[in-house]
């Protein structure tokens, strides 16, 4: 499976850079997908970060902005020019590599000339550009994976044609070394997954009060009282929740006990999505973790324990179409407090026979709640079942095709809810 990789400026082209990610996860992958941004954390050796991540691709998307040509630093010097830039090394350490650089223009950004760039990128300026364009973006992003899907996906030996930035000391025995190590864990791994599956063969399968009693020992120890209003105090029983079924239960996820005397935040999710969550103080005007959607954290059913001193709090919800108020909440020292924010899910059905724009509106059909940039709007592929996680209530559905009328929706805490159109 190919392997791509996103480069932008945040700056330049940070909308269209996450919103095309998704587009691109949604039909490669999310594990084939990697989005770079034009900055690198404090301590990190951005040759070895660069070199990693051209290694790791077979195509490079380099996202191109109205300013990306024209970008200057607080020295008022044009980032390009500086051979320390970040973008600038990327894209020539892919085009130096022999990767597949397709340049995408977004914003009615012009393709740089030859003349307008330093030495090692000129390569760029004979690449074929795809214009992204704001009213047609879906159509031009279809244009774009087609272009992808045509690569091939490099071999093993062609990834070692391309020679690093730089030759780190004891580069080649460090490869050597973690391809040893990589090997020997595969190995550990399948003796492991033998023996576990010799071993089932030898037990009787477990009873059904057996079976209670397992998941009776596995749950967590005591931990702090949930917060109040949108906050479940006491947890829903897990019927048949998460098979899919109109009006199920959304089911809990399974969530270790957290270490003993540990202080910090386990949001148990139940939606199916991911959607941005933020962390701010008891006032909800100071943001206390990364508002960046490329880099804030995540609520999903796999969220791990989120470290938080103790302390007044509110956790904020992206990606709901703000139906989910701030959640205050209060951290003790040596307590987890557990929050089960009152999510329901959206499925839309849609039956027609093109990609269509869908939108959320309020229960009077007068306000719309989701987002209505083209760049970050709800789509839906024809045949498709697209879903969303919400904060409960009543609302309407819009879909952006001639002729239907909205369809009104009732959002319940932990429930899924069906539309289907037409």
């Amino acid at each position: 499976m190919l392997r791509i990789l996103v480069s932008y400026r945040r700056d330049d082209s940070a909308p269209y850079a996450g919103r095309l990610a998704d587009r691109l996860r949604e039909h490669f992958g999310r594990d084939h997908v990697f989005v770079d941004i034009d900055s690198i954390r404090p301590g990190e050796d951005f040759v070895e970060r660069i070199d990693q991540s051209i290694a790791d691709c077979d195509v490079l998307v380099a996202v191109i902005g109205k300013s990306w040509l024209t970008a200057a630093d607080s020295q008022g010097r044009r980032r390009l020019d500086r051979e320390d830039d970040f973008v600038r090394m990327e894209i020539a350490k892919a085009l130096e590599c022999h990767r597949r650089v397709i340049p995408a223009l977004v914003g009615e950004a012009a393709m740089p000339e030859a003349a307008q760039l330093p030495q090692d990128l000129v390569a760029l300026s004979r690449r074929q550009a795809l214009e992204i364009s704001d009213s047609r973006f879906h159509h031009d992003v279809d244009k774009l994976i087609e272009a992808i899907s045509e690569a091939p996906s490099l071999s093993p030996q062609a990834k070692l044609l391309g020679q690093p930035l730089r030759k780190p000391d004891r580069q080649v025995a460090s490869m050597f070394l973690r391809r040893r190590w990589i090997f020997v864990g595969a190995l550990t791994v399948a003796a492991l997954v033998l023996v576990g599956y010799w071993s089932s063969l030898s037990r009787e399968t477990p009873s059904a009060e057996s079976k209670a009693a397992g998941n009776a020992s596995s749950a967590p120890p005591s931990v702090s009282s949930p917060a109040a209003g949108s906050v479940s105090t006491t947890p829903v029983p897990l019927g048949s929740g998460g098979n899919g079924e109109p009006n199920a239960l959304l089911q809990a996820p399974a969530i270790a006990p957290p270490p003993a005397g540990k202080t910090g935040i386990q949001v148990v999710w139940r939606g199916t999505t991911s959607v941005p969550c933020y962390l701010f103080d008891e006032t909800g005007t100071k943001a206390l973790s990364p508002e960046f959607i490329l880099n804030a954290r995540h609520c999903s059913p796999d969220m791990g324990l989120w470290d938080a001193a103790p302390g007044k709090y509110q956790i904020k919800f992206g990606g709901v179409a703000d139906t989910m108020p701030p959640l205050p909440i209060t951290v003790t020292t040596g307590q987890v407090l557990r929050v089960e924010p009152r999510a329901g899910q959206l499925r839309l059905h849609w039956n027609g026979s093109n990609r269509m724009i869908w939108y959320l509106l309020d229960r009077t059909g007068q306000q719309t709640l989701s987002p209505t940039s083209v760049i970050w709007a709800w789509d839906c592929e024809p045949g498709n079942v697209c879903t969303r996680d919400l904060g409960p209530g009543s609302y309407m559905v819009k879909v952006d095709a001639a002729g239907y009328q909205p369809v009104k929706v009732i959002i319940t805490s932990f429930r899924i809810t069906d539309v289907t159109i037409p």
